[in-house]
């Protein structure tokens, strides 16, 4: 799918509202664009039309899901917002006792890191 000649042929309140259902999808689990599709397509050309709309001061509300609580199927452990080797190192040393409690080789945890970019204008 050409998603730039998608985007082009919006209006502008058709392109914001587009990318509204878009962070709806994304936030409810079900995707239906890549990060880098939304990002660099859909958000990007958003900003060049319209720089102060309000959807770039908008923090994306989180799903409801009834008691707040979301079973996953193996334990989803956060590095929250670890800026520092310090805090990294308590990261992991949490993994590993996690690990460990449930009866794991703490020393066989692979660890997937990912960079999260803001794009500031």
């Amino acid at each position: 799918m050409d998603h730039a000649a998608t985007v082009a042929a919006l209006t502008t309140d058709a392109l914001s509202e587009r990318v509204e259902a878009l962070e709806r999808s994304y936030r409810e689990g079900h995707p239906e664009v890549s990060d880098a599709v939304f990002d660099h397509v859909y958000m990007a050309e958003l900003r060049r039309r319209e720089p102060g709309h309000p959807l770039f001061q908008a923090v994306g509300a989180e799903p409801d899901f009834g008691d707040g609580k979301v079973v996953h199927p193996s334990p989803m452990l956060s590095t929250d917002k670890a800026y520092t080797r310090e805090e990294i190192a308590a990261f992991v040393t949490r993994v590993q006792n996690t690990a460990s409690s449930l009866g794991w080789d703490a020393d066989a945890v692979l660890y997937r890191v990912t960079p999260k970019l803001a794009i500031c204008a």
